[in-house]
């Protein structure tokens, strides 16, 4: 009866041993704050040029019961060499995860890690990273974005050395391969590996949902550049209730014009009337600077009846709509709204007249 209990008790044991290790490296797996490349390090420079492998949907015959394929990863090789010139070369994760499959695997395949993602929002993709010389991290482990873990190398032996590198949009075995599949198979179940890595090179992992809406008022109104232009200076008073994290700079959504690291989140303006787009701000890097925003007419133009503004957060698809401003009111009480309610050319007792002169200062600045 004692051995009995002893042995129940060594089971018990190891279980919850096995079952803590688990939770650890599922639990404790950082979230991925962005992804990296897989060689190259952090930005690929010297690995995009050389196409001596497949890249991403070209077809090949693969020959026997595989047959044509519409390639599913990128062969990465350094630029510039041929052969096995890039074998034993450091292979980085490309982002924060948990190694789920780490092992050798038979038909060319060598050495194979894939690790699991999770992502801000709590989906997952998965990364995978073949023919490798040799593998420094176990199943089960965690790893961070720019750990090595493991060296370029030949697969089974056959092969010239590469990386066989894939991004997966759902969990399946490291080495299955989609034999004879067609092309909308393939992007079904993969990503673009280089065009994934591009649009997510920074998360932040926090997204504000329920910040208030920007409170939109106007400045004042100058006259710039040899007076070509009225300038209608505007502000967001509430501005500092929006974190500086929602203006970093980043590379990750995509450039602004030839600014390719714009602000996470873009500062739009709007005719309150048409809704069509006045102008826009995608390279602020601060909350502060939500306080010096500005759209400008031609000179004796009238500005848009009223106007509104939207903070555009590009990492959680979050758009912040401002209060509707207007611009010109019936200042004169003559029922009429105009370019003289917004800057008289005459007498008009319902604008700000500063120097006395029966005029409204817009008209002479």
């Amino acid at each position: 009866m004692l051995r009995k209990q002893i042995k129940f008790f060594m089971f018990f044991i190891v279980v919850m041993i096995f079952l803590m290790m688990s939770f650890h490296a599922n639990v404790f797996a950082a979230v991925s704050d962005g992804f990296d490349y897989p060689v190259g390090k952090p930005d690929g420079i010297g690995w995009l040029n050389n196409h001596n492998g497949l890249w991403w949907l070209e077809q090949w015959d693969y020959g026997g019961s595989c047959g044509w394929v519409y390639h599913p990863g990128v062969d990465f090789n350094k630029d510039n060499t041929i052969g096995d010139q890039d074998r034993y070369e450091p292979v980085y994760a490309v982002s924060n995860g948990t190694v789920v499959e780490s092992g050798w695997y038979a038909s060319t395949w060598g050495n194979i890690i894939l690790i699991e993602h999770t992502l801000p929002d709590n989906s997952q993709v998965w990364s995978q990273y073949a023919h490798l010389e040799d593998r420094w991290v176990q199943t089960g482990a965690t790893v961070t974005k720019g750990q090595q873990i493991g060296r370029v190398g030949k697969g089974d032996g056959s092969l010239d050395a590469h990386l066989h590198f894939e991004i997966r949009k759902s969990f399946f075995s490291a080495s299955s391969f989609p034999c004879g599949q067609s092309q909308s198979y393939v992007e079904s179940l993969y990503f673009d590996p280089i065009a994934y890595i591009n649009s997510k090179r920074v998360l932040t992992g926090l997204c504000y949902p329920n910040l208030p809406a920007p409170n939109l008022a106007l400045k004042g109104i100058t006259n710039l550049w040899y007076g070509t232009n009225d300038y209608y200076w505007l502000t967001v008073t509430n501005r500092l209730v929006y974190p500086d994290e929602l203006f970093v700079s980043t590379s990750a959504y995509g450039p602004c014009g030839l600014n390719e690291s714009p602000s996470r989140t873009w500062v739009n303006i709007y005719n309150g009337v048409t809704n069509q787009f006045i102008y826009g701000f995608c390279g602020l890097s601060l909350s502060a600077q939500l306080d010096d925003i500005w759209f400008a007419v031609p000179s004796g133009t009238p500005p848009p009846n009223s106007i509104y503004v939207t903070l555009n957060d590009r990492a959680c698809n979050i758009t912040y709509t401002s209060n509707f401003l207007d611009l010109i009111t019936d200042t004169d009480a003559d029922g009429v709204i105009n370019a003289l309610d917004n800057c008289p050319l005459i007498s008009n007792p319902d604008q700000a007249d500063t120097d006395g002169d029966g005029k409204g200062n817009a008209s002479k600045m």
